[in-house]
């Protein structure tokens, strides 16, 4: 405890900031309903392993879904013991956040000073993809975090055997968590290994290599063994090599797409990164390190023919500990006065406290359920265990229009709507084809739901309404 409290009074700021960010987390994590779809999906993959103890494949609606990985689902089932609740589940990313920034503040500290970690923690709090998912259910957080923890150990001074294999069992959970990203921030090690290292490079990769697929080849050949040929195709075809051949799901963007995201969302601290030249030029390892992992992963995700946003999140760590290194020696250079210094700073951390207050609308008194989710949790008050849901229009008429190239075989399943089986508690029928609805109304006997917009197709039938809003009905034949 004296520890603790010795660490929180040298490192003041840091722990302000800590503290600030927990207030507002901790008063608004269950205010937001679950977002569709990473949410409800994964909250959805939480109850199924919750219920079945299968810790090996994620389950969806009574479905096995093999492009998602299973790790963040066993984190998942800590907050389930307690409870199901938004505010629980959020609370795996929300500690996965704090553990992320004190890596990022020890580690900045340690390598260049307190002033880049105070100013690293402030920087990556303005990069508004990572704060959008420290308090959402998503594997973006852990999955950057465990990036970032290979990385740390990597470089570290432990000896080459133990920082080898640490290393690559903290991507091997990064890969376990979200999936085969991790393979860029692989090749940088490599390349950081080739570069810098006097001694022992090709053993280091060698431990590297042990501790990574000693935890990620067990969970693959268990998946074969179940699934075979079908989890090859799902999960390498489709999740991997289709995903970097064509923008999946609509996921378009050119060349330039993480560039204008990354100066979007930066700006106009990302214009400090100039400054940072003047190390390359020095030829300084630490500053070279951060570019490698900044440089590598970038040019493989904009090689990918799917862009997502949250793609680049595990880029941001980096970034910000360059931005950060970049605008001290800007400092240094120009021998900036303190009170500047101070004044920059304050500007940096109220960029950062807005975006997060915006995020978890921390000053919004009520957030009402949208009709989806509103009409979701009427559901679950009915006795029926299955929900038949036609789909809305726009979902139908997507499906039939998309070239096959751009979807995988787990795209259809959730009806555009995946909080509709979260919300409801109940297996959902997804009807996407509006004569198979018609065919399971005729057999009558059940609880339904449909997009208003759709309601002429109900003539003919007497149906009892149960629920009704702006955009839905739930009703029983």
């Amino acid at each position: 405890m004296n520890k603790i409290l010795s660490f929180l009074k040298e490192h003041w700021i840091f722990s302000a900031v800590l503290i600030v960010l927990g207030i507002i987390f901790l008063t608004t994590l269950g205010k937001v309903p679950l977002w569709d779809w990473d949410e409800c999906l994964y909250a959805g993959y939480a109850e199924s392993m919750k219920l079945s103890h299968n810790v090996l494949t994620n389950y969806w609606n009574g479905q096995a879904i093999l492009d998602k990985l299973p790790f963040y689902t066993v984190l998942l089932q800590t907050p389930l013991l307690f409870s199901d609740s938004e505010f629980a589940l959020r609370m795996v990313n929300v500690v996965a956040t704090f553990v992320l920034l004190l890596f990022i503040y020890l580690f900045a500290t340690d390598r260049f000073s307190k002033r880049v970690g105070i100013y690293s923690i402030l920087l990556l709090l303005t990069g508004e993809v990572l704060v959008r998912y420290f308090t959402k259910i998503s594997t973006d957080i852990p999955f950057t975090l465990f990036i970032f923890l290979g990385y740390i150990v990597f470089t570290s001074r432990f000896s080459t055997r133990k920082r080898g294999l640490i290393a690559g069992f903290a991507f091997a959970l990064a890969t376990l968590v979200k999936g085969f990203g991790v393979l860029p921030f692989l090749l940088s090690m490599g390349l950081i290994a080739l570069l810098f290292e006097q001694q022992s490079k090709i053993k280091l990769l060698v431990w590297l290599g042990i501790g990574f697929f000693v935890l990620v080849t067990p969970w693959l050949l268990v998946e074969y063994s179940i699934y075979g040929e079908k989890f090859i195709h799902v999960y390498f075809w489709e999740n991997i090599v289709q995903r970097s051949r064509y923008p999946i799901e609509f996921h378009f963007g050119g060349r330039l797409f993480y560039i204008k995201s990354i100066l979007r969302e930066w700006f106009p601290w990302v214009l400090i990164g100039f400054g940072g030249l003047i190390s390359i030029l020095k030829k300084e390892r630490k500053t070279i390190e951060l570019l490698i992992c900044i440089i590598v992963p970038f040019f493989f995700l904009t090689l990918a023919k799917t862009k997502i946003e949250w793609y680049a999140a595990p880029l941001y760590p980096f970034i910000a500990i360059y931005l950060a290194y970049s605008l001290d020696l800007i400092f240094k250079k120009f021998k900036v006065h303190q009170v500047a210094i101070l004044f920059i700073a304050i500007l940096i951390a109220l960029d950062g406290f807005y975006l997060v207050i915006k995020e978890n609308k921390f000053f919004v008194k009520n957030v009402t359920d949208d009709s989806r989710i509103a009409i979701a949790k009427q559901a679950r008050m009915q006795p029926e265990s299955e929900l038949n849901y036609l789909v809305q229009f726009s979902e139908r008429q997507a499906k039939d229009i998309l070239n096959p190239t751009l979807y995988t075989s787990f795209t259809w399943i959730y009806g555009g709507n995946a909080c509709a089986h979260y919300y409801s508690k109940k297996r959902v029928r997804y009807f996407y084809s509006v004569s198979d609805f018609s065919l399971r109304l005729k057999r009558g006997n059940g609880l339904f739901l449909i997009q208003n917009g759709d309601l002429n197709r109900l003539k003919g039938y007497k149906v009892t309404v149960v629920s009704k809003n702006s955009d839905f009905t739930l009703f029983k034949l």
